[in-house]
């Protein structure tokens, strides 16, 4: 074996190996991997592994180790850097490197290590989730030594957005493979490590997303977070665009005591890393950000003037606790720094802006509603578009009604802002309107010193300072003053001009796609005499006598209408609470249900869903659903679905509603009676799969409306010197 060590391939910046199966990889398959399976860049593994500094006798693991580049990283550190002892070469080879990879790509791991050196041994092909390791927990060898289990050092880029069924082995039971993947790797330190360590690459919504919010609470109280590095957008590319951060961590797996917990963390955001930000990747001539956090690495305190003239950031970790947890730097920054070179005004500079907000005539006097203005609120905004170009509303009030409330009439281009509850959808009134009292509004004083289409594109970067800037008890809002402290830089008209006519052209293909995204609806056309009512294939609202006796501790999904799609059965579910808070008082349905929105405008609009990967199976939400669990031996659930989800049945029900004006809501009777064919399950699987085929043409245009979407927002950065 020794006559391979003048090998050592891993001395090259591209693992040649590992191009090999990439290129395999695009060439097996013209989708993304099922197991969300792509490439670290060996200048982001070689900075990770310099940051944990792995030495001879410590135990490296990787448990989602792909083709092996942080192992054999790991393995050529330790082996240029230790002494070349026959016992530190056995050491290294049979007891320092350990790797789990779930797919075939294992057998290319063990064939990398055997050409970095050896240390092949230690490779599994091994479901990791399945196979949690206790770092607490210990064991008797052969000579009746006592050993921990576990090991010194975890470096990972864990597989994104997936989801497991194994959550249930874990102190924090979830489908969500994020939450599972870094419950894993903390678990897997040796806890008697005098410093045990991770390294760990994580999507960057692990940093904020609301349903992990217990997961970054339990990294927290398992270790000493040393530093975030926030990577640049397409660092992953041609893989993925997904925006990701690696997490640094000492004292992992570790009871600490109340002098070692820490007060702080380190952020650092790294704008460049050397690599051109697209599929190609090229080498910049210019240097890498990275280079600036290597200098550092050590997170000296003596340094901190210095890390903080290039860049870092200090984050004190009572703000985050207060704050859900969020790991994201720029949460905590009290100013913004811009490198931008045009002049910055604020949002209250009267010489450019007028702001003012709105108001809610008395909604029980008819004399002040159905008149001939205008009227905003949060639904003519939708979370779908950009920008809402504006020119009617559901609503509409009279002069009285405006004369006599807080509203007032904007002219034509005035740029609208939720500022209440949700907060940052941004509009652009084209005709004379109205707002409700949930809005900021800004009056351009001078369309020749500031577009309105500017001025609304600019300030979709500002959504996160101003949800930092609210407050409130019962929901969050922005106020005036505190709105009109924004600043916006103001370039010349023409750059304006220019920056517009880009984005607007980048829009009108979006607009495109959205179009053929949108105008696909599965129609099923078969001939067959075999019809029955949903009511005879399915039950209609399941009780939820089935799970009142369960825990009320027991962590359950929850589903706001809002994550519903329209005409479109997949959803995430984005947040857990505990069964005891949602049993009362919200709709309980459970894996593989449909989910029928029964409210004005949801049920018009197509709000269905198919509930799938629920936390523990379970799931609650909204009242305003109607829950139908499909007899699967006579149906599938998706059959249900598709039937619920056409023109017909929609403009059929309408007439079935009930209730007063912008409350109304479908008759259950209606879905009851309502009648469908049933062939046999073969012919259906026939026809679903057909319709599964379909969908999979209208994805391209679904990618091109991320491609153009992340264009728009990299062109608006740049105004802002990023």
């Amino acid at each position: 074996m020794d006559k391979l060590d003048p090998l050592m391939l891993t001395d090259v910046d591209s693992d040649v190996k590992g191009d090999a199966f990439e290129y395999f990889l695009k060439a097996s398959t013209s989708t993304k991997n099922d197991l969300g399976e792509y490439f670290t860049p060996r200048h982001i593994i070689k900075t990770m592994v310099r940051l944990v500094n792995p030495q001879i006798g410590e135990k490296i693991y990787d448990p989602f180790c792909g083709t092996g580049g942080f192992l054999i990283e790991s393995f050529r550190y330790i082996h240029n850097n230790m002494a070349r002892t026959e016992a530190n070469m056995k050491t290294l080879r049979e007891s320092t490197v350990y790797g789990n990879e779930i797919t075939n790509t294992a057998r290319i791991t063990k064939m990398n290590m055997i050409l970095a050196g050896d240390g092949h041994s230690n490779i599994q092909m091994l479901d990791s989730l399945a196979n949690p390791i206790d770092g607490t927990e210990t064991y008797t060898d052969g000579n009746g030594t006592l050993h921990h289990k576990g090991f010194d050092i975890v470096l990972a880029n864990m597989p994104y957005s997936q989801k497991t069924k194994h959550g249930n082995l874990y102190d924090l039971p979830s489908t969500n493979g994020d939450s599972i993947c870094v419950q894993h790797c903390i678990k897997a330190i040796n806890s008697a490590a005098e410093n045990g360590r991770m390294a760990l690459v994580v999507p960057e919504g692990f940093l904020f997303r609301k349903d992990l919010a217990k997961t970054r609470e339990y990294l927290l109280d398992h270790c000493q977070l040393q530093s975030i590095i926030s990577l640049p957008q397409g660092v992953f590319l041609p893989y993925t665009g997904v925006k990701t951060d690696i997490i640094y961590a000492t004292k992992v797996n570790k009871k600490l005591k109340a002098s070692e917990k820490k007060k702080s963390f380190w952020y650092f955001d790294v704008k460049s890393d050397g690599y051109t930000l697209d599929n190609h990747r090229r080498k910049l001539e210019t240097p890498s950000d990275l280079a600036k956090y290597e200098e550092y690495r050590k997170l000296d305190k003596e340094q901190t003037d210095d890390m903080l003239n290039v860049g870092f950031e200090v984050i004190p970790l009572d703000k985050v606790r207060q704050n859900a947890h969020i790991l994201v730097g720029s949460r905590y920054r009290s100013y913004v720094e811009n490198s931008t070179s045009y002049p910055m005004v604020n949002l209250g500079d009267e010489q450019f802006f007028s702001v003012c907000s709105g108001g809610t005539p008395n909604s029980t006097n008819p004399e002040y509603w159905n008149g001939d203005i205008n009227w905003i609120t949060l639904a003519d905004l939708p979370t779908s578009d950009f920008i809402s170009e504006i020119v009617s509303t559901e609503r509409t009030i009279t002069e009285a009604g405006l004369n006599t409330s807080n509203a007032r009439l904007l002219p034509a281009n005035t740029v609208v802002v939720s500022s209440r509850a949700t907060i940052g959808r941004i509009g652009i009134a084209r005709t004379k309107l109205a707002t409700n009292q949930g809005f900021k509004n800004i009056i351009i004083k001078d369309t020749s010193k500031v577009l309105p289409e500017y001025l609304a594109y600019i300030l979709t970067t500002k959504r996160d300072e101003m949800i930092r800037m609210a407050s409130g008890a019962t929901f969050k809002e922005i106020s005036k003053e505190n709105f009109c402290k924004i600043q916006v830089p103001v370039p010349p008209l023409e750059i304006q001009k220019k920056l517009v006519a880009e984005i607007e052209g980048y829009r009108q293909i979006i607009s495109g796609a959205q179009a053929i995204a949108s105008s696909y609806l599965p129609k099923i056309v078969l001939r067959t005499e075999g019809y029955k009512t949903i009511d005879e294939i399915a039950m209609i609202k399941p009780s939820k006598d089935e799970v009142k006796e369960l825990p009320g501790d027991t962590v359950v999904s929850f589903v706001p209408m809002a994550d519903i799609n329209t005409f479109d059965a997949a959803f995430t579910p984005k947040e857990n609470r505990k069964l005891s808070e949602v049993l009362s008082g919200f709709t309980y349905f459970k894996d593989n249900d449909i989910l029928l929105a029964k409210i004005t405008p949801c049920f018009e609009n197509g709000k269905a869903a198919i509930a799938r990967n629920l936390t523990n199976g379970i799931g609650f939400g909204s009242t305003e659903y109607i829950v139908i669990r499909a007899n699967t031996s006579l149906v599938y659930p998706e059959w249900i679905f598709y039937h619920i989800n056409t023109p017909e049945f929609i403009d059929g029900g309408k007439s079935f509603m009930t209730g007063t004006a912008g409350q109304q809501r479908i008759d259950i009777n209606y879905v009851k009676q309502y009648r469908i064919p049933v062939p046999s399950l073969e012919e259906q699987k026939k026809i679903l799969d057909q319709i599964r085929y379909e969908q999979s043409l209208i994805e391209p245009s679904k990618q091109l409306i991320k491609v153009f979407t992340q264009k728009i927002e990299t062109r608006i950065k740049e105004v802002w010197g990023e």
